[in-house]
């Protein structure tokens, strides 16, 4: 500013022995001029006398508010003449080369820092500090060689449009990575720990070879992190040495460690209020005397204690690590958890927001902490939890308020319900079952009451089905359920790999669940269904002989029992946790009559899902492991045969991707002799290993790289008859309706194995 001063003229006419001048009137000059900020700068008023010296502090004032590249003030016959010459107006930014590297958040947050603003004077300071941090955010993401030009060209006389043109150049790549002064850890290991390398083979697909400051400092910390997690409580970077090539296209980046001695623990002390039960903590506190220090210990511990804490209603404890004497000479130290639990606040309200269909109670019976109750934290999360995997909410997200000048908390959750239909026509292809139709009505929270309706009749290649079912989610408030179906399905198993034969089913069930702990559910159900079984010329003599025997109509009185626990973090596209569930049937033979079908069939599905590593800004790689095992077998009259059409079939999407749907296992024999169509067996074992790979760009789809094994069996298991296939899948999770798209590839493919390297289930629906 005080430059800009000094080139200003002040014209003062007024013999040097005047010491004040009256002031008659004051006279602002100045083109698109708003005249009242030049007045209300001023410190005297007409009528009053001026000094010199008050003329000079009044120019500062008026040149201060920003507004003005020139001002003059020009004293003649009692009348005082300012002219000023205004800034111009910033009109708009105009800013090119960009390339998305810079989010229009972050530009903005870059024009506020440096008062560029549309509608506001626009001044070359502003210009000039705004280019220098665009070209240094560049520099700090690796684009080293980024030339930034900024110019400024009239709109009018009133207004300016400021350009800025980035030329980002090429991303620095690193050529090397030297890393010297660690005696005891490898270098290879710390490397190992860094999320920046050297140009490697996988770079051009990884990326990972691209400088950035920031990457460097998130490694640098990382390293320091590895350190103090094993003892070197002394460690330091003392350098970290950057050689970049004239054209700035490559760096070479010397890193210089100072690693020092190792540190155990020696002492671990433990300060806590009176109100804490001191005999749990001490339980939670696992660090022994002669351990090797580690600050990730710690932590966790810390976290532990705080869990304890949130557990037993102090919400507002404090947890701290107080570090006391470090003996440099012996290199031991001592610790202590100090604990302050603070205040123990009471839950006043539980608010819910966003559930315009669903119920209010529907949402409180899912949760876990109660209205004038205790607050605790680990229940607000299980309560989060529940509501996620409802499968009608996208999301729930609560969170403590406090009551002001009160030991009272209101919880205030916000939900997103998920968009449903409730009437829908489904068209479709699925490379098994073809072309396929059907009309659907069904909401899983009908009505907004939580419970579940629907009517469905599919009509496809191999299949015609309708159904009607209800349930009852929670019944009762300790949350027992119940269901009820009732069905009819013809089936001709042959169109879609599977053996000659047709059936007709029809039949009704009902049950109930009791939930017996938390993620645990056991279930019950009893039903009937009645078969007809039809063979052609061209069935295989399996069936046909199986029929001979007990003939071709049955029913059954069939009873189930399962048990399942879910402790998935989400409903959709769950990223951790687990699922397991068995299922016991059996259908009791209740006469003597042939025509009662006695059977048993145990099944177990379960999944596992564990986020790996984190991959930059995209997520976490997840590991997600699925595995599917099935026995059964005939009892009573039918004992040792597993009537052929609830047998267990293997291939294709669910169990081994790669091949036909259903194609696996035993072979049907045809009345010729020739081998038919698969036939199924009394034995499934199926295992899939999936890499859920994260993605940015669209949070409906998940990718995946998958393994996968498997195979069906007659009475006893062949490990030497499994198959294996690996691939990649794509879920994308339309609002109309899911589909699935596979590329499986079978390991060591035999002769009389069918493959089908792609496969995909689509089903729309049209409201």
């Amino acid at each position: 500013m005080i430059r800009k001063i000094s080139k200003l003229v002040v014209l003062v006419c007024l013999a040097s022995s005047i010491v004040a001048m009256p002031v008659k009137s004051i006279i602002v000059v100045g083109s698109g001029l708003n005249k009242d900020i030049v007045l209300e700068s001023l410190s005297f008023k007409e009528g009053q006398d001026v000094s010199d010296e008050q003329i000079t502090e009044n120019i500062k004032k008026i040149y201060s508010t920003g507004f003005y590249d020139d001002v003059r003030i020009d004293y003649k016959e009692g009348n005082l003449y300012i002219k000023v010459i205004p800034k111009q107006v910033l009109g708009s930014i105009n800013l090119e080369g960009n390339d998305k590297i810079l989010k229009s958040e972050q530009l903005q947050q870059i024009y506020e820092q440096n008062k560029l603003a549309v509608g506001k004077p626009l001044s070359q300071a502003s210009v000039k500090n705004t280019k220098n941090m665009l070209t240094e955010y560049y520099k700090f993401q690796g684009y080293n060689s980024v030339i930034v030009k900024t110019s400024i060209r009239n709109e009018n006389k009133d207004n300016a449009i400021l350009d800025i043109n980035i030329t980002p150049g090429d991303q620095t790549v690193i050529d090397s990575i030297v890393i010297i002064g660690n005696k005891n850890v490898a270098t290879e290991t710390i490397l190992k720990e860094m999320q920046l390398t050297s140009t490697n083979l996988f770079s051009f697909f990884l990326s990972d070879n691209l400088y950035s400051r920031a990457k460097l400092d998130n490694d640098l910390a990382t390293i320091n992190n590895y350190y103090y997690d094993n003892g070197y409580m002394d460690f330091k970077v003392l350098d970290d040495k950057l050689s970049f090539s004239k054209d700035k296209k490559s760096v070479d980046i010397v890193l210089k460690l100072f690693e020092g001695p190792i540190y155990h623990f020696k002492d671990i002390g433990l300060n806590s209020d009176e109100n804490i039960n001191r005999a749990e903590l001490k339980k939670i506190i696992s660090l022994q005397k002669t351990d090797v220090f580690s600050r990730k210990k710690l932590r966790e511990t810390v976290d532990s204690i705080n869990k304890y804490l949130f557990g037993s209603g102090h919400s507002s404890a404090i947890v701290s690590v107080e570090f006391g004497k470090i003996d440099q000479k012996t290199h031991l130290v001592d610790v202590t958890f100090v604990v302050k639990p603070g205040k123990a606040y009471t839950v006043r309200d539980i608010n819910f927001s966003g559930n315009y269909v669903t119920d209010e109670k529907v949402l409180r019976h899912e949760f876990s902490q109660y209205e004038g109750a205790i607050y605790n934290q680990i229940n607000i999360d299980k309560s989060t939890r529940k509501l996620k995997n409802l499968g009608y909410l996208k999301s729930a997200i609560c969170h403590p308020k406090s009551v002001i000048d009160t030991d009272l908390v209101d919880v205030n959750c916000k939900v997103e319900e998920s968009l449903s239909s409730t009437m829908t026509g489904k068209v479709g292809y699925s490379d098994t079952e073809h072309f396929l139709y059907g009309l659907n009505f069904s909401q899983n929270n009908f009505l907004g009451t939580g419970n579940s309706m629907s009517l469905d009749f599919n009509r496809s290649e191999a299949e015609k089905s309708f159904n009607m079912s209800h349930a009852w989610p929670n019944l009762t408030q300790d949350g027992v359920s119940s269901h009820v179906n009732v069905f009819y399905r013809e089936t001709t198993p042959n169109r879609v790999n599977g053996s000659q034969y047709h059936t007709d089913n029809y039949g009704f069930g009902f049950g109930f669940g009791i939930p017996v702990a938390e993620y645990h559910r056991l279930s019950t159900s009893i039903g009937f269904e009645h078969s007809r079984i039809k063979t052609f010329d061209d069935t295989p003599t399996q069936i046909t002989d199986y029929t001979a025997l007990y003939g071709d109509r049955f029913n059954q009185l069939k009873l189930s029992l399962s048990w399942g626990y879910n402790s998935l973090d989400k409903y959709i596209f769950p990223t951790s946790g687990q699922t397991h569930n068995f299922v016991a049937d059996v259908a009791l033979p209740y006469n003597d009559n042939n025509e009662t079908l006695a059977y048993y069939k145990v099944v177990y599905n379960g999944s596992f899902y564990k986020p790996l590593m984190r991959i930059s800004s995209f997520g976490n790689l997840t590991f997600l492991s699925h595995t599917s095992l099935g026995y059964g077998n005939g009892i009573g009259n039918q004992d040792g045969d597993l009537p052929w059409f609830k047998n267990f079939f293997a291939g294709g999407l669910g169990t081994v991707r790669g091949y036909k749907s259903n194609s696996l296992g035993p072979i049907g024999t045809l009345p010729s002799g020739s081998e038919g169509n698969a036939l199924g067996g009394n034995i499934l074992l199926s295992q899939n290993f999936n890499f859920l790979i994260p993605q940015s760009f669209n949070e409906d789809m998940r990718f995946s790289v998958f393994f996968d094994a498997g195979n069906v069996f007659n009475d006893k298991v062949e490990f030497n008859q499994l198959r294996y296939s690996a691939g990649v899948s794509l879920q994308w999770r339309t609002s109309i309706a899911p589909l699935v798209f596979s590329l499986g590839f079978p390991v060591h493919l035999r002769a009389d194995d069918k493959k089908d390297v792609f496969a995909f289930s689509i089903s729309t629906g049209v409201n």
